[in-house]
């Protein structure tokens, strides 16, 4: 189901990793159906698609692709890569350590192959 209202968009709060909490109330009275739908999709912790604009949303606006959550950054996913390996290879010295170790190991590779 997909669900069209009108809202006022309250109280925007930006979290540490990048991502926004938002808050909206409706404009006008949310009709049962709409209200069970939106009950069930928060419930779930459903991802979906959020559009809003303070003027009527045009069909060329809406996204064609699925909704997908990133739940890592890029950065995230090479630290818990290099964590792995190091548990592989016997978890040996601080990992702390070990982790800059082989990202100053990486960036001077990446440093070498610049002009």
């Amino acid at each position: 189901m997909k669900i069209q209202l009108s809202a006022h968009m309250r109280n925007p709060r930006f979290n540490k990793d990048g991502s926004c909490t938002l808050s909206f109330t409706s404009g006008t009275e949310i009709a049962d159906d709409k209200t069970i739908y939106l009950l069930n999709a928060g419930r779930k912790d459903e991802l979906g698609w959020l559009l809003w604009s303070p003027n009527q949303i045009q069909t060329e606006d809406l996204p064609k692709e699925q909704a997908e959550e990133n739940q890592k950054t890029s950065a995230q996913r090479l630290r818990a890569t290099i964590f792995v390996w190091w548990q592989q290879n016997g978890s040996k010295g601080d990992f702390e350590v070990v982790y800059r170790e082989k990202m100053e190991k990486f960036i001077d590779r990446v440093k070498s192959e610049l002009d």
